[in-house]
């Protein structure tokens, strides 16, 4: 492109040092950052270049602050030089609007193309000539003295689109019979690309036709030492049998058509799957490495929209150059919106076609087809992606048997019956893998507001596109905007729609293959307020039985719209179910999903009676009669296997609980929670327990039962004890009293002043606590309420303990524990076996202590009672330190203190601090000690405990003392003072 091309518009060179025309004129085009910024938009001509890509392609992805700046600056100098009507600027980005003949890279690409063109149309004449065109327009070397990421990027591609260029040319040049024109150019390309083995070909074939015959062979063999000592592999298959060609003495005219390159154009903004990338790149060089089988990858497989073709192509272009012959790609419309999927042997009609078998000579039956495909592609090295398969069947006859052939297949649906197939299974991409292609594709930085965008898509690629999508070409919407549309999970589907991308299509086509069974089954997955299911759960949904059940989830499972990520465990993805919920609310009638929904809920109302039922009898008083419901149950043998059903169900429980309590079914969710307050309450399931004791007590509300709301708000105020959070307890305590008065319930005041003595307690108000225990004792006593009297009993033992009443203490909770043991209650033995090994430490009865608190850690063991277990640990530690078995003591607290946080039990973490922090002072480490009691001391500040705050005061000052620190007669006298006004005796 000369200065003197007629022309009264602008014109760029790029193919070269960058330069720049109006008419006659030359421009300046400023420093080479300013024509980084020309480059970057010259190559995505008449398109809107996001300002944030603009960025990254002249910085890169450390731009400076100022880079910004920068742009605007670059980007007004450019619009000031060429005219704001060739520089636009939008609220988008920016767009350089020129008629591709007006910049050389655009020129030379659809010069390119008309080549092509002529040759598809047998005018090699005219294909040589626009190819020479072409080739013209190349100045020296490409985007020179223009920096950048972009620049480098763009450099290769046109380098690699040059040498293409070069090689159609010469072989049209040599069909022509015009050879030794081709030498020159043929050879800077093999010095340029050392390794490309097309241009070896022509340049051997050009040299033999021109007379040079010795040269043609000679370079064979250098070509050969080269990849031999550069790559460790021999020359492709077309090379050795040229060579052999030219021994024998006759040279065929080079192939009439160039190897087929059918692969779509890679996704400039792909983004994340490097391990799927490396592993696929890793196959295929091990494979090349033991010929003799060609490869199946069957698992580019996953839910619709999770990007399986884009991986397959973007694959498929890192491996090209390793498959010289070709690669062909047939889109096999599996699941393609209003196409049937291509049969077998129309996809080997077109393979064949691809491959230069005339349409005349492709044979009509199917199996013919399939062994000419087989002959033709023998001793070829060709990449193959069949994409969007349906079905084995489909894809079966259109695999190789060459050696040197690699296959990709894409699929929603799983293809384990194939030979020698590799499954790789693509899931949602990670959340920062997610976020960076939102925002690569929106032209936007990251931020909060994007990370709950991509979350609402699933950080499924095809939702996290059009998303993006919408957002850049809506210059009014901010992310913000697009958020708040998006949080309504009744347009969430609707929202996912951008031109010819589609979520919904996506999943409909998949949704259409399926069985009645298994639609009806996507459907109730749909409205179902749990997103993950086991088999039995599944059953009651469908109300069928547990064969059936199954049948219609593996079938979902294989299609991609159900995950089994366990076995019999199955989840599905936010965006299926939306879809799901989308279709049941055109299929199924009101009747038919509150049918579906009630079977499920009996089901989780049933079992929970079942496991409450198979717990010690402190947790039961008489049975509620539930009736079975309609399908399969598990069953539990015994607590710890009712125990383990809650550990893995207690999500599903929660959600479905407060979903009862919300729409229409609250008694579920009363007796539900009644059956489960065991579990919250005895395991320290204190998130859950606050999850289900606030359902229940909006659904008592809701049927205005005043018996249930107390009861909820005494559960309610029990997680708030557990938690430390005294005020709330308090507060929740006082007002289920205040019902139950109005009520006039003997059990429902002696519970509430059980609660309010145990917070009193926590609190340091000793004698409010025992009044309001007292309180309840003889209310337990005046309705017969025997396990409510031990633990009663066995609190007020404690608490003489705690005010230094050691004898008294011990005496009373041994006369406790032989009513506990007669009683047959385990966990009440547990807990008192516990508080009297205490006692029994500060009358220094070590011994005696140890096998007490032994017994009551196999009890807790066996019963699962984790909360208890954390305080025997902190007793057991106690009980070392007397018998001056000081490592065995800081052994057993530290594994209390981890129990403790894992059970997100505040006040056992604050009591084990504090006996960490004297355990560590007595082994004469006070330097360490001083951590866990700081601690300590700050917990019982925030949990507001004044007996605590005392302990660890003094501990403190303990090991001050210890270190010579000053600070220790402060401690010292703040623990003076809260004993003293406490009325507790000093450790």
């Amino acid at each position: 492109m000369d200065a003197d091309e007629s022309s009264s518009g602008v014109r760029l060179r790029l193919l070269g040092p960058a330069r720049a025309w109006h008419g006659a004129e030359e421009l300046a085009l400023g420093p080479p950052r300013q024509r980084a910024v020309l480059a970057a938009l010259a190559t995505r001509l008449n398109r809107v270049v996001s300002r944030v890509s603009l960025i990254t392609d002249v910085w890169g992805e450390d731009a400076p602050a100022s880079s910004a700046n920068n742009l605007r600056t670059y980007a007004a100098k450019l619009r000031r030089v060429l005219g704001e009507e060739v520089l636009e600027s939008t609220t988008m980005g920016y767009l350089l609007r020129l008629p591709p003949e007006s910049v050389d890279i655009a020129r030379f690409e659809l010069l390119l193309n008309h080549a092509r063109g002529a040759r598809a149309d047998q005018d090699v004449a005219r294909a040589a000539q626009l190819g020479h065109l072409a080739l013209r327009l190349w100045q020296g070397p490409v985007l020179d003295g223009i920096p950048g990421p972009h620049a480098e990027l763009s450099r290769t591609r046109l380098h690699q689109l040059h040498a293409t260029a070069v090689e159609e040319w010469a072989h049209d040049l040599i069909v022509l019979d015009r050879p030794a024109e081709t030498v020159e150019a043929l050879s800077t390309v093999t010095r340029e690309h050392p390794f490309r083995e097309r241009p070896r070909e022509l340049l051997m074939r050009a040299l033999h036709r021109s007379g040079r015959q010795a040269d043609a062979v000679a370079l064979f063999r250098d070509t050969r030492a080269l990849f031999a000592e550069e790559l460790g592999i021999d020359p492709g298959h077309e090379l050795i049998e040229l060579h052999k060609e030219m021994l024998a003495g006759g040279v065929a005219l080079p192939r009439s058509e160039p190897a087929p390159a059918q692969l779509p154009a890679d996704l400039r903004d792909f983004t994340g799957r490097d391990e799927h990338v490396r592993r696929l790149r890793d196959l295929a060089r091990s494979a090349a490495e033991q010929p003799g089988t060609p490869i199946v990858i069957s698992s580019i497989e996953g839910v619709p929209g999770v990007g399986k073709t884009a991986l397959a192509v973007h694959i498929g272009h890192q491996l090209a150059r390793q498959f010289p012959d070709g690669q062909l790609f047939v889109d096999l419309r599996g699941f393609t919106e209003g196409t049937t999927p291509l049969d077998a042997g129309g996809a080997l009609n077109r393979m064949l076609s691809s491959v230069g078998v005339p349409a005349a000579k492709i044979p009509a039956d199917l199996d013919d087809r399939a062994a000419m495909l087989r002959s033709t592609l023998a001793n070829k090295r060709m990449l193959i992606v069949l994409d969007n398969a349906a079905t084995e069947d489909q894809v079966r006859p259109l695999i190789p048997a060459a050696s040197g052939c690699l296959v990709l297949i894409t699929s929603r649906q799983r293809m384990t019956g194939l030979d020698s197939s590799c499954p790789f299974v693509l899931d949602m991409l990670p959340a920062p893998d997610a976020v960076e292609l939102f925002t690569r594709i929106a032209g936007i930085p990251a931020s909060a507001v994007v990370e709950q965008i991509v979350e609402l898509c699933g950080r499924l690629p095809l939702a996290i596109r059009i998303a993006a999508a919408r957002l850049r070409a809506r210059a009014a919407w901010s992310p913000e905007h697009l958020l708040a549309r998006m949080l309504d999970e009744h347009r969430v589907i609707g929202e996912l729609t951008a031109g010819a991308l589609s979520v919904r299509a996506s999943f409909h086509m998949s949704y259409k293959r399926l069985s009645a069974a298994a639609q009806r089954a996507l459907r109730l997955l749909g409205i179902s307020p749990i997103a993950e299911l086991d088999v039995y759960s599944a059953a009651a949904l469908l109300d069928r039985d547990l064969r059936s059940t199954d049948d219609a989830f593996q079938e979902l499972t294989d299609a991609y719209l159900v995950d089994e990520w366990r076995p019999g465990r199955f989840r599905t993805h936010d965006l299926v179910r939306a879809y799901a919920r989308e279709v049941s609310a055109r299929t199924d009638t009101d009747d038919d999903r509150r049918s579906a929904l009630t079977c499920l809920f009996d089901h989780y109302l049933h079992n929970s009676s079942l496991a409450w039922q198979t717990q010690p009898q402190i947790a039961r008083s008489a049975p509620s009669t539930i009736a079975p419901p309609r399908t399969p149950s598990p069953g539990f043998a015994d607590a710890v296997a009712a125990r383990s059903w809650f550990e893995v169900e207690r999500g599903n429980i929660t959600t479905v609980l407060a979903h009862c309590a919300d729409h229409g079914w609250p008694e579920h969710a009363i007796q539900m929670a009644g059956s489960l307050n065991w579990f919250v309450d005895g395991y320290v399931y204190t998130d859950e327990g606050r999850s289900i004791h606030e359902s229940s007590l909006r659904a008592a509300r809701a049927l205005d039962d005043l018996p249930k709301v107390a009861a909820a708000m005494r559960g309610l105020a029990t997680m708030y004890w557990r938690t430390g959070q005294y005020p709330l307890a308090l507060d929740t305590y006082t007002a289920s009293l205040d019902l139950a008065e109005q009520l006039g319930s003997v059990t429902d005041k002696a519970r509430s002043h059980h609660g309010l003595g145990l917070v009193y307690w926590r609190l340091g108000r000793f004698g409010e606590a025992l009044d309001r225990l007292r309180l309840a004792l003889g209310l337990y006593e005046e309705i017969n309420d025997q396990v409510a009297q031990l633990r009663l009993r066995h609190a007020v033992g404690v608490l003489l303990r705690q005010r230094g009443h050691y004898a008294e203490s011990a005496e009373y909770i041994q006369r406790t524990l032989a009513l506990a043991e007669s009683s047959g209650e385990p966990t009440t033995v547990a807990v008192t076996l516990h508080a009297l090994a205490l006692s029994n430490v500060k009358l220094d009865r070590p011994t005696v202590a140890m096998q007490q608190l032994q017994r009551a850690s196999a009890l807790n063991k066996e019963l699962g009672y984790r909360d208890n277990e954390c305080y025997v640990l902190q007793g057991i530690s106690l009980a070392h330190r007397a018998l001056g078995q000081w490592d065995e003591a800081l052994r057993t607290i530290e594994s209390a203190l981890r129990m403790s946080r894992d059970l997100s039990n505040r006040n056992c973490e604050l009591e084990t601090l504090i006996s960490l922090g004297e355990t560590l002072c007595g082994m004469g480490r006070a330097q360490e000690a001083l951590a866990p009691l700081h601690s300590g001391l700050e917990l019982a500040w925030s949990l507001d405990q004044p007996r605590d705050q005392a302990l660890a005061h003094h501990a403190l000052a303990t090991a001050l003392t210890a270190l010579g620190d000053d600070r220790a007669r402060e401690h010292r006298e703040s623990a003076e003072e809260l004993f003293t006004r406490l009325g507790l005796p000093r450790p």
